[in-house]
């Protein structure tokens, strides 16, 4: 009898599904996009870029004194 309850305790506990950890990636891939267009305005030299979020399709513009190149990442603070 004991035998029969260790084996389904034992079949119980190792069958429950568990949590995948969320990796940082995970958590940070609907802050970025793949950059479509550059624009640069003087005197300040700031560059405005329009971006095209990874996970939702979302269009959003940002400015940054940085200059990356068109088709890399860029990362927001925020998820859009």
């Amino acid at each position: 009898m004991k035998s029969k309850l260790l084996i389904i305790l034992a079949i119980a506990f190792f069958s429950c599904e568990k949590d995948e950890p969320v990796t940082a990636a995970a958590q940070t891939y609907c802050m970025c996009g793949e950059i479509t267009n550059i624009n640069q305005f003087y005197p300040d030299l700031f560059f405005t870029y329009t971006l095209k979020n990874k996970c939702t399709g979302n269009i959003a513009t940002t400015t940054s004194a940085t200059y990356f190149e068109e088709g890399n990442d860029m990362c927001l603070t925020y998820e859009w």
